[in-house]
């Protein structure tokens, strides 16, 4: 509860990009090649989620490929709400490092490589 009126009430939610994120031994600097490196170790090392990962980006997007994911692909209500739990590490990730809300704008997943495309919006979005 936000308040004693009905709407001041919401609904609390962890995501899986939450609880991994807190597995980074130092937070992710403003930088693509940061957030990579910290994609990298969690994806690559922690999870064993995957072979490789690349990040790109430009302007307020970010664009990462996750090289042979190894986390099945099933479509739940969460998952279209909230994105798969690779989305959502990669979103967290993003967030921690800019200090900015950032939304899943796009996750594809085709010829064992998963696209996911990240948009980091101002504060005031």
């Amino acid at each position: 509860r936000a308040g004693n009126a009905p709407e001041d009430m919401g609904l609390l939610v962890s995501t899986v990009g939450t609880a991994a994120s807190a597995l980074l031994e130092t937070r992710p600097g403003a930088s693509i090649e940061e957030i990579e490196s910290a994609l990298t170790y969690l994806y690559t090392g922690v999870l064993g989620a995957a072979e490789s990962v690349r990040v790109t980006g430009s302007g307020n997007t970010i664009s990462i490929t996750v090289k042979k994911p190894d986390i099945p692909d099933n479509k739940t209500v969460s998952t279209q709400f909230m994105g798969s739990p690779l989305a959502s590490i990669a979103a967290s990730i993003a967030s921690e490092a800019f200090s900015k809300p950032v939304s899943i704008r796009l996750e594809t997943s085709k010829k064992g490589q998963l696209e996911i495309e990240l948009e980091v919006m101002d504060a005031g979005q």
